[in-house]
């Protein structure tokens, strides 16, 4: 099987620069190529001659956040859901 080829395009991207002081952010209008899961290269514009096996995204207007992980996590929860009746919660 085909490693899924994903090219987002125009996107305001947000990354961080390795050559500033920690954690600074970079931010540009550009592209974004995942092959295999994996990021393969982020540019101003990457040129793709034949993107017939690729699943192209306009995000225009949007965030890309590569390497973002959202952490947003209600832990108490599930730590909390033997003490009673959580089907309030659920």
């Amino acid at each position: 099987m085909a490693a899924r080829k994903l090219l987002i395009q125009n996107g305001t991207i947000v990354t961080c620069s390795s050559t500033l002081e920690p954690y600074e952010p970079t931010v540009f209008r550009g592209d974004l190529f995942v092959v295999g899961g994996v990021i393969s290269k982020i540019d101003k514009k990457i040129n793709i001659s034949d993107t017939s096996d690729i699943e192209v995204i306009d995000a225009t207007d949007q965030l890309v956040i590569p390497g973002f992980v959202d952490a947003h996590r209600h832990v108490w929860e599930g730590a909390y859901k033997w003490a009673g009746d959580w089907s309030l919660w659920e």
